[in-house]
């Protein structure tokens, strides 16, 4: 069995292979094949050809008929190629096979993904999520001629695969990890839930950003609460959710919370693995989508988006939609974020706001507005409160939005928004005056 060593796995020529139906549309096919040589590029691939395959009926064994696998095997064979990497979710049958036929290392888009994850993995609880989600997606492919590109079976990090005879030994390994795992990561999820838990006590407005990869939501994040979480121009640079506090003009604040990016045909595995860091969308207040405005197939992100969230549970939730990375918008990009804005219209009512988080441009209008929606509907209440009943105080904490406590001889003043339940259940502590619903605030 011929191996991939560290240093020349990483730096290793790969073919694309581009499945596609006679149905397809050719622009959507181009995306997603630009959108995998990225892939194969942050992996450390370097992409050599590009090999576009009509499918009329799907082969079972191989996916593709034997010609067109000794074409990629020539292929290879003229361009040095080591890994042939197929935009289409393999079955461990296809794998195997494909893999006995060519003589070549065998991957698809989940394998690159789940690898990636895995080199971007920082925190003990991503690198949980990843290797359980690594080890899932191993487990029916232990069988496989190769083990290079999982850490689980001696990897690209080095070392020798565990061989055909050790299969059933490094199976009953991987089930008992697989256990193990998912013992660490209810664990995991019962801290996280606690600390969710004390965000959601103190009534503080909730905001998620999401959207697809690298369009911009840690540098969103940091624009809107002057920190400096790490933002980079890579695929998936955020695999732990970030929260910090928001301050607004009026002293109001709110909770913004960066979670993991979203790409087309993200793998069920890691989506399970990682539920517990996407939950933060479906538990918040407001979510803020970001929209790469220069991406090739921006409406197609922004479908991609729509399902993952639909798939938490997040249909219906308060959205604001934005469109970044305007400053470096061509004119022919114009015309298709003028469809894509008109398309979002139609479906949501709302014209998405165009922003440039690196220029700052509309960053003030876009705040004004994430004020507007956390607040609508809450009522804005000046409460007096004598000093002895200072347990009211701390009720009030978690159950409106303090902006303000201010104390003097023998009372506090109160100043809060607080939803219209709260605001009849103080009326006995209400100012005279002062008081004022948000929208005519």
């Amino acid at each position: 069995m011929i191996e991939l060593e560290e240093q020349e796995a990483f730096n290793a020529k790969a073919i694309l292979v581009e499945p596609r139906t006679l149905k397809e549309d050719p622009i959507t096919a181009q995306g997603r094949m630009n959108e995998l040589e990225s892939l194969c590029h942050t992996l450390g691939l370097e992409v050599c050809t590009r090999f576009p395959v009509t499918i009329r009926s799907v082969k079972a064994a191989s996916l593709i008929g034997s010609g067109k696998i000794e074409e990629i095997i020539a292929s290879a064979d003229e361009n040095n190629a080591k890994i042939v990497v197929f935009d289409f979710d393999l079955t461990p049958t296809m794998q195997m096979n494909l893999e006995r036929q060519t003589n070549l290392c065998v991957i698809d888009r989940q394998e690159v993904i789940i690898q990636i994850f895995a080199d971007r993995a920082q925190t003990s609880e991503a690198k949980i999520q990843v290797e359980l989600a690594r080890l899932e997606y191993s487990l029916p492919r232990l069988a496989r001629k190769w083990t290079n590109l999982s850490q689980t079976r001696g990897g690209v990090r080095g070392g020798k695969g565990s061989g055909e005879k050790q299969l059933e030994l490094d199976r009953r390994y991987v089930e008992k990890r697989i256990t193990v795992l998912k013992q660490d990561l209810e664990k995991v999820k019962r801290c996280r839930s606690t600390q969710r838990q004390g965000r959601m006590d103190n009534r503080i407005p909730k905001i998620a950003i999401v959207g697809y990869t690298n369009s911009g939501k840690s540098t969103l994040l940091n624009a809107l609460t002057s920190s400096s979480v790490l933002e980079e121009n890579k695929l998936f640079a955020t695999l732990d959710p970030v929260t910090r506090r928001m301050v607004f003009s009026n002293g109001s604040q709110a909770l913004l919370t960066d979670t993991v990016g979203f790409i087309n045909n993200l793998p069920h595995s890691l989506i399970d693995s990682f539920r517990s860091t996407l939950e933060e969308a479906a538990l918040a207040d407001l979510l803020i989508i970001v929209c790469d405005a220069t991406h090739p197939n921006l409406t197609g992100c922004f479908m991609t988006t729509e399902k993952v969230l639909e798939e938490l549970g997040c249909k219906g939730k308060e959205q604001l939609i934005l469109l970044n990375k305007m400053d470096a918008a061509t004119e022919e990009q114009q015309f298709l974020i003028s469809r894509f804005c008109s398309e979002v219209q139609k479906q949501t009512g709302e014209q998405p706001l165009k922003v440039s988080v690196k220029t700052g441009e509309n960053i003030d209008v876009l705040i004004a507005q994430i004020q507007t929606r956390i607040q609508s509907g809450k009522i804005f209440s000046e409460y007096h409160i004598p000093l002895s009943e200072h347990a009211l105080i701390d009720r009030l904490r978690t159950e409106a939005q303090i902006m303000s406590i201010r104390y003097e001889d023998t009372m506090a003043i109160v100043c809060c928004y607080s939803s219209p339940e709260t605001y009849a259940r103080y009326s006995a502590y209400l100012a005279s005056k002062n008081q004022k619903s948000s929208s005519s605030s």
